[in-house]
């Protein structure tokens, strides 16, 4: 595990523009490198595609074919916010 260099530092927003009511999340924290994504790739491919559907085996072909490309960033919070409007 290592941190980004040389500032770690992190904000992440999701938003859902498309609805009413509006709603945000931001998370401020610090950023952590782990070198299991190619793990967690297979786990979420395993737990999310439904390989009956020929899109799914498609994207999961693909997906699983970069894995080892895949860096997975943890967020350790300090700050939360949302807004719903």
């Amino acid at each position: 595990m290592a941190c980004l260099q040389p500032e770690p530092k992190i904000a992440v927003l999701v938003s859902a523009e498309g609805t009413e009511p509006i709603y945000w999340v931001r998370i401020e924290g610090v950023a952590k490198l782990h070198a299991d994504a190619a793990e967690l790739v297979e786990r979420l491919c395993d737990r999310y595609l439904d390989l009956a559907d020929p899109a799914h085996r498609e994207l999961d072909t693909d997906i699983r074919a970069m894995r080892r490309q895949a860096i997975r960033v943890r967020v350790e919070p300090e700050r939360f916010f949302h807004f719903q409007g």
